[in-house]
């Protein structure tokens, strides 16, 4: 795939003009449109309307136009060569000022330059001329593996100047090379398939708009207007056309015209590509979330109440213990069994290990002072 898009649109199909041309080669070697003919068949491919051994329509003899034989002074830009080769011969000698704006296009072209042409399309059935567009189009696009063209699909031409020598800046202009823009194989191939909905609005300097949905690889034309959906605006992205000029750029050919025509494509979202990114799934994480917060909650809560109601129970038996003993023994008896009780607690570990070792030492501790009080005067 080229660096560029625009780079790639030259590989769709190439013609070739000859300014002011009223030779006679196009009529003299005319085989050569049989003999490429032949090569892509040889070569596996499907070529409509040809048969080996069949000439075929034959050229025109003379530069015509839509009407018959162009009997005009001139000049002349006649159409006498392109590719792939077709089996419609129709346009060959044909008078490409005939079509169009083209004697305004041929201007920039005759400055050095090359340019854009505007958006055309093709119904058939409209009538003899349109018929035979359409028919011609098709051949060409289908042949360049570009895909069928579809009734009302725009295209559009890139014109770039050929040089009498290969000095540019002094030589003149002798000819033309006329890429065919297939617009809708512009936005196909370029989205992967999970982008669904962007929205390409191409407009252009001479009031022309056409409009195209692209999803995933493919792209559907919605009509010759701007169709996009205006609650969208403040998200558009705009690129124009002569963006690729900028340095750095791929593009090193002819400066590119743009006082004639100038193109820019407008992309926006829709409702369709809103859609995939509206969904449920933050929600749903953010109740996990706070389902696994509120159970940690609750958790620290009954563990707390249990250690609370453990502490109160000791308490209330503290209580009771030291409301028996005081009941029973005198203060003074009861001052001293509580500080026996605070000192045997740092001999708790020792206690602890007679417990469990299942030891128990029932010696008397001489050191322990007899809970008695001496009376002399008893």
């Amino acid at each position: 795939m080229p660096s560029h898009p625009y780079v790639a649109l030259w590989f769709i199909l190439t013609a070739s003009l000859c300014l002011y041309y009223r030779e006679s080669y196009s009529i003299e070697e005319q085989g050569w449109i049989n003999r490429a003919l032949k090569q892509r068949q040889d070569m596996g491919e499907l070529v409509p309307g040809f048969e080996e051994g069949d000439e075929g329509q034959p050229i025109s003899r003379f530069i015509h136009n839509y009407v018959g034989i162009d009997t005009s002074t001139g000049p002349w830009t006649v159409w006498h060569q392109y590719a792939p080769a077709i089996s419609n011969r129709y346009f060959v000698n044909f008078n490409r000022e005939a079509v169009g704006d083209f004697a305004l296009e041929k201007q920039a072209i005759m400055k050095k330059q090359a340019v854009f042409s505007k958006a055309m399309t093709f119904v058939p059935g409209l009538d003899i001329q349109s018929t035979r567009d359409f028919s011609f189009m098709d051949q060409l696009l289908t042949s360049g593996k570009t895909g069928n063209y579809t009734a009302g699909e725009p295209v559009g031409f890139i014109y770039y100047p050929i040089f009498e020598t290969v000095d540019e800046k002094t030589s003149d202009a002798v000819g033309v090379v006329m890429a065919t823009v297939y617009w809708k194989s512009f936005f196909e191939g370029i989205l992967s398939e999970n982008m669904r909905g962007i929205v390409c609005v191409v407009e252009n300097s001479k009031g022309q708009k056409f409009t195209y949905k692209v999803s995933g690889r493919n792209a559907e034309f919605l009509g010759m207007e701007d169709l996009h959906d205006q609650s969208f605006d403040k998200y558009k992205v705009t690129a124009e056309h002569s963006s690729f000029l900028d340095e750095g750029a791929v593009y090193h050919g002819v400066p590119v015209d743009s006082e004639y025509i100038s193109y820019s494509i407008n992309v926006y979202p829709s409702a369709e590509l809103e859609d995939t990114y509206m969904t449920t799934s933050p929600i749903l994480y953010g109740c996990c979330v706070f389902l696994v917060f509120l159970l940690a909650v609750v958790t620290f809560l009954m563990y707390d109440c249990y250690v609370e109601k453990r502490q109160r129970i000791l308490y209330d038996t503290a209580v009771k213990t030291t409301a028996v003993v005081s009941s029973l023994f005198p203060e003074n008896v009861t001052k001293r069994l509580m500080n026996e009780v605070d000192t045997g607690a740092d001999d708790g570990k020792n206690k602890k290990g007679m417990f469990l070792s299942n030891k128990h030492d029932n010696s008397f501790d001489p050191k322990s002072k007899p809970i008695a009080d001496l009376f002399p005067e008893a």
